[in-house]
């Protein structure tokens, strides 16, 4: 079925003449866009700021901790806090090398 116009729910944009195949293959390529550029989990917080925002001024490790904090209660919840421990712990170990 051709439409005349067909607006996104997800990225807001218009296509014209529009095709079900067209819309199919929109939403495939508006979703993969947006869990990459921009996944709900690290653009969700409450202050509206995004995760990378921040985590881009630290060091690799705090970063990815930061990061799996974040995300928890949005995405990995228990698993994503390991994730972080992990990374902290990675982090503390540099002060115990000489």
């Amino acid at each position: 079925m051709r439409r005349e116009q067909w607006k996104c729910t997800r990225c807001d944009c218009l296509i014209r003449g529009a095709d079900d195949d067209d819309i199919e293959r929109h939403l495939v390529v508006c979703q993969w866009g947006n869990n990459v550029n921009s996944p709900k989990h690290y653009t969700s917080h409450p202050s509206g700021v995004e995760c990378i925002t921040i985590t881009e001024h630290m060091g690799f490790c705090l970063g990815n901790a930061i990061k799996y904090i974040w995300r928890a209660s949005l995405k990995g919840g228990r698993e994503d806090l390991e994730k972080a421990r992990w990374y902290i712990d990675r982090e503390l170990k540099k002060f115990d090398a000489p």
